[in-house]
């Protein structure tokens, strides 16, 4: 297995580990509404004893709970132009990985000078990387988006 392959899928393993993540910060966040609609949720039922929370408490737990949510959400993005570029210029001929073609299109400077500038740009070049691994293994790690 390559390092590239080993990157990739160790990409993919992280992504699953946030919608696991996430599945687990939804299911807090219903609980929580049912104690502010009705003062009190079956979910928080431990060894026969009831915890009753107060809304503000319950408000305040479902606050953090949504920014710990939020933040698992996240979503990479790519522009449109960006990935469009790195379609033509990555894989003319369909028959390499494009990931490796990035790779060594940084090392040897043959990237146009667009896509070099946006790659060179705070994180991008890892954003890059992800947004071709996910293509590589058919999973969507990075979104396109019109900007």
């Amino acid at each position: 297995m390559s390092e590239i392959e080993k990157i990739a899928r160790h990409i993919v393993r992280q992504e699953e580990e946030r919608q696991v993540e996430k599945i687990k910060l939804e299911s807090e966040i219903k609980a929580l509404e049912e104690v502010l609609e009705h003062g009190i949720s079956t979910e928080f039922v431990e060894d026969e004893v009831i915890y009753i929370y107060s809304p503000k408490t319950a408000h305040d737990m479902r606050e953090k709970l949504e920014e710990n949510y939020k933040q698992l959400h996240a979503q990479l993005t790519i522009p449109r132009s960006i990935a469009d570029m790195l379609d033509a210029e990555l894989n003319p001929l369909e028959r390499e990985s494009m990931l490796e073609t990035f790779v060594l299109g940084i090392n040897y400077l043959v990237l146009s000078d667009e896509l070099m500038k946006f790659v060179l740009t705070g994180n991008n070049y890892h954003v890059i990387s992800a947004y071709l691994a996910g293509k590589a293994l058919g999973v969507d790690l990075v979104k396109v988006v019109e900007r």
